[in-house]
């Protein structure tokens, strides 16, 4: 039983951690992410990547480490475009259509890295199948 109360806390300051992060260190990591990055595309939010990219990740584990959900393509969307702005902003690009590209196409890799995980599964799901229907 006391193995059980020590999971139970530990879960419950993973929870916590990740909450607390989000609320205090960046706000705009919190939810799903697709409309913090569709804004930015737009050019109606700002990007604050360098706070986005540490809040989404460490509490993303917490959340994950307290058996919650964390969603599924926005969370890796959000940081892909994320990344895709850190990338512009380290090799100084001043460009408006540079920046827009590496935001879209770090969102574009975020989905497809999320995307790919999924297919991974089906494919392997659908080799046993067709190895179990084959033998039948």
């Amino acid at each position: 039983m006391a193995g059980l109360g020590v999971a139970f806390g530990l879960s419950a300051l993973f929870a916590m951690v990740g909450y607390f992060l989000v609320r205090k260190f960046a706000p705009e990591a919190g939810g799903s992410g697709i409309p913090e990055i569709e804004g930015a595309l737009e050019e109606l939010r700002p990007v604050r990547w360098w706070r986005v990219i540490p809040v989404k990740f460490i509490g993303g584990m917490g959340t994950l480490g307290a058996g919650m959900v964390l969603g599924r393509e926005g969370p890796t969307v959000q940081l892909g475009g994320n990344v895709g702005r850190m990338v512009g902003d380290l090799f100084r690009m001043r460009s408006a259509e540079a920046r827009h590209t590496l935001l879209a196409t770090g969102a574009a890799a975020g989905l497809s890295a999320r995307l790919t995980r999924r297919w991974r599964a089906f494919c392997s799901l659908s080799k046993r199948c067709a190895r179990s229907s084959a033998t039948t």
